[in-house]
């Protein structure tokens, strides 16, 4: 979303969009915030009064994002005229609502942790093909498929985390990295004292178009 797509809305437009096109605002100095009085007056009932073309402004923002930028010390008219590329932050616009389409999955059983569920961007150049699911193996994972659009900063993994209810804090995910080394390093050990079938790491294959 650039800024040049973003309108405000009106009581006659309010129903040309739906909550596909609601986007917030990632802060910057070239970034349009909503300046409805409406927002003051109401609170946190804040309502939807600004849409562009391809995404809706929350309302009630602008006074929460200048707040938190001067506690923190933050002037955005500076970073404007800053030369350097490392505070260049002019802003951008993200989606909170994306309906992938194409939705589909599999089941996966497998015993070797180490071995990709999926075909990779190479294998498919490679002409490889993923691995089949063996009947009886130790883990199970699910297979997702789905199509996202590309121009919307949209991120898979993210939706993969809320499927399974995992934080995205940096800690949790840095654990969860160390947890998989250390599996993949033990996995005869593993297979000795197994003693039920655990459900394995997620997979999934994404389509761009």
């Amino acid at each position: 979303v650039m800024e040049h797509d973003i309108v405000f809305i009106t009581e006659a437009n309010i129903g040309e969009y739906s909550i596909e096109d609601v986007v917030l605002p990632v802060h910057g100095y070239n970034t349009l915030l909503p300046k409805n009085e409406i927002a003051a007056v109401r609170g946190p009932k804040c309502i939807c009064r600004c849409i562009p073309m391809h995404g809706v402004i929350l309302d009630m923002l602008e006074q929460i994002y200048e707040r938190c930028a001067k506690e923190d010390g933050v002037d955005f008219a500076s970073l404007k005229r800053n030369q350097s590329p490392e505070y260049n932050l002019p802003g951008s616009y993200r989606h909170i609502v994306c309906k992938p389409k194409a939705v589909a999955h599999t089941i996966k059983r497998y015993n070797d942790e180490t071995i990709p569920l999926v075909e990779s961007d190479v294998d498919r150049l490679m002409k490889r093909t993923a691995p089949p699911s063996i009947p009886d193996g130790r883990f199970r994972s699910i297979c997702l498929d789905f199509i996202l659009r590309t121009n919307m900063n949209i991120y898979a993994t993210i939706a993969i985390r809320e499927l399974l209810k995992q934080s995205s804090s940096i800690h949790v995910q840095l654990g969860l990295n160390e947890q998989g080394a250390g599996q993949a390093m033990d996995t005869t050990s593993k297979a000795n004292t197994a003693k039920s079938i655990p459900i394995g790491r997620p997979g999934f294959s994404l389509s761009s178009k």
